[in-house]
């Protein structure tokens, strides 16, 4: 994530529901290589799901919402934002690399197994 770069969340378990938010900040020297992929903090119900997404580019004043699906019976979910949905990368959904200041917002709920 970069020197400075911070990864923050929190949860809260209600029954078989999970309430979440994340936050990916990039700092100096940070980039995503490859598709993102998040972890959650409880595995998902064995059936897909979504929550949201938010991709902030701060140096252009630009943002994309997106989706992060959670797949089936799964401990991690991917992230999709941009015209054409395409999974969060390194160019992913700006067209330009991601940079220092830039974020990765998720939040929602979802149903544990």
């Amino acid at each position: 994530i970069g020197a400075g770069g911070t990864i923050t969340g929190r949860y809260m378990l209600l029954g078989k529901t999970c309430f979440f938010e994340a936050n990916i900040t990039l700092g100096v020297g940070g980039a995503f290589t490859g598709v993102v992929s998040l972890g959650l903090p409880f595995t998902s119900a064995a059936r897909r799901q979504a929550a949201s997404a938010w991709c902030n580019d701060v140096s252009a004043g630009t943002h994309w919402e997106g989706v992060m699906g959670i797949t089936a019976s799964s401990a991690t979910a991917g992230v999709m934002a941009g015209g054409a949905g395409a999974l969060v990368a390194n160019l992913v959904p700006f067209g330009v690399a991601w940079a220092n200041t830039d974020q990765l917002t998720v939040s929602g709920c979802y149903q544990t197994a």
